[in-house]
């Protein structure tokens, strides 16, 4: 008989009639193995059958050091995949956005944060309310509350506009500044402590109104405009010319001015009473000559 090869450490099994040099021992184990247990070699298993997890010891720092397992696989604690991508060499790499999401890294731990300069990519839509410590700023776009409100402590600013579809652009403490043009498209633009100023001496508030004639009564239900009275109003008379409008109560305070063309008449209101949905103007004829043109009156509702 003729034997080939020399048997080494006679400790070292035989596997199929070969001889193996480093030899995987299995451990069956009630718990995860320890980092403490130093006399396993590389290679070692360890199987933790309550937990049904596999272990290997793939690194081995001596009596006074550690054991490193890593986990090959079991019933709760591998992952294979993360939202279908497997790791990359063992890895898998969370990464964030630039002004938008930052992960910090610590041991077991990666924390995911907004930075203090968050920059979105696109619209950012809230629920209920979008605060502004300091300021909510559009540089070119709209602040838009389709709903809500947007409420600032000090500054809300838009580069375009800040406009409410429904609700109320509000300023607890501060101004709410745009660009160009605040626009309420169904609500109301409210100072409730302050005033409307226009820091320019040439601006100041302004309302688009129409212009509507006929025989009184003119109908014109706008909160500012122009009603002409082709009624013909007597020299040192007193003409009584009724404007129908549905923003008028009786408790309404109007602004009102007549004028006349007519060479030589001279009209004025004399006093205005309101009502519901109408308001009379008297109107006096100072001048020596009757009206022959028609009769304007410029008004402008405030309440």
């Amino acid at each position: 008989m003729v034997l080939f090869g020399t048997l080494g450490n006679k400790t070292t099994p035989l596997y199929g009639g070969g001889q193996v040099p480093n030899p995987s021992n299995v451990l069956v184990l009630t718990a995860a193995p320890s980092a403490n247990a130093v006399g396993n070699p590389v290679g070692t298993i360890a199987v933790d059958r309550v937990a049904g997890i596999s272990y290997m010891a793939v690194k081995n720092t001596g009596l006074s050091g550690t054991v490193t397992w890593a986990i090959l696989g079991g019933a709760t604690a591998a992952i294979a995949t993360i939202n279908s991508n497997a790791p990359i060499a063992g890895n898998y790499v969370l990464a964030g956005t630039a002004n938008q999401i930052t992960i910090t890294q610590t041991a077991g731990t990666s924390t995911f944060t907004i930075p203090a300069a968050f920059i979105a990519p696109g619209s950012i839509a809230a629920t209920s309310t979008v605060t502004g410590g300091t300021g909510v700023i559009a540089t070119t776009g709209n602040v838009v509350s389709s709903a809500g409100a947007v409420a600032a402590a000090t500054t809300v600013t838009g580069g375009t506009g800040v406009i409410a579809t429904t609700g109320n652009v509000s300023a607890t403490a501060g101004a709410v500044n745009a660009g160009t043009t605040i626009t309420a498209s169904s609500g109301d633009i409210t100072a409730t402590n302050g005033d409307f100023v226009a820091s320019t001496a040439a601006k100041g508030p302004k309302v688009v109104g129409t212009t509507v004639t006929g025989a009184t009564p003119v109908v014109n239900s706008v909160r500012a405009g122009q009603v002409g009275f082709s009624d013909v109003i007597n020299a040192a008379a007193v003409g009584a010319l009724v404007m129908t409008n549905t923003l008028v109560s009786a408790t309404s305070k109007i602004i009102a001015i007549a004028t006349c063309a007519t060479v030589g008449s001279a009209v004025q209101i004399r006093d205005m009473v309101p009502g519901s949905g109408t308001v009379t103007f008297n109107v006096t004829n100072l001048g020596g000559s009757n009206t022959a043109t028609t009769i304007f009156i410029n008004f402008w509702i405030l309440n």
